[in-house]
């Protein structure tokens, strides 16, 4: 027959196998938790560098549409003022010194190499329209710059409203 103190030590033994298979279970579980948190905190920094990357990203599409505004703006500025300039009408004294010199010659402009030279052609001039002279170019009617009796505004004027091209 089994004793007493034979039953408890049995007992005792099961408890302390249970205790060993329990702390076990848990050094197995502290494990898994451990590895769990550095794959969250891996993932974590993950998004984290996705978010800054895609921060990165927001602000050079944002400086791009500012650099993009601003040339659009400044483009749309510019043509307002030709419009302005293209609307302005000189006046009468323009008026009339320009017919005396349209009486008297030709306004042209002259092309050399890299610069333009504004001129004037004396109606005794047989030359007419766009024609060629020892390699340089010449478009007329045009603006010139060398007569002082029209106005800067006058010469805009006839600058902008000038249809004719270089081909």
């Amino acid at each position: 027959m089994v004793t007493f103190s034979e039953k408890l030590d049995r007992k005792l033994e099961t408890l302390f196998k249970l205790q060993i298979m329990l702390g076990e279970e848990l050094e197995k579980s502290i494990s898994q938790s451990e590895d769990s948190c550095v794959e969250l905190t891996n993932k974590k920094e993950e998004i984290i560098n996705s978010i800054n990357l895609t921060k990165q990203k927001i602000q050079t599409l944002e400086e791009n549409n500012n650099k993009c505004k601003n040339e659009w703006m400044n483009k749309l500025e510019l043509d307002h003022t030709c419009q302005k300039l293209s609307m302005q009408k000189p006046s009468l004294t323009d008026v009339l010194i320009l017919k005396d010199i349209s009486n008297k010659c030709t306004l042209y402009k002259k092309f050399l190499g890299f610069k333009w030279h504004h001129s004037i052609l004396t109606k005794d001039d047989p030359v007419s329209g766009i024609f060629y002279s020892k390699k340089n170019l010449y478009l007329k009617p045009f603006s010139t710059n060398s007569s002082s009796n029209l106005t800067r505004k006058l010469w805009d004027e006839i600058e902008i409203s000038s249809n004719y091209k270089i081909r």
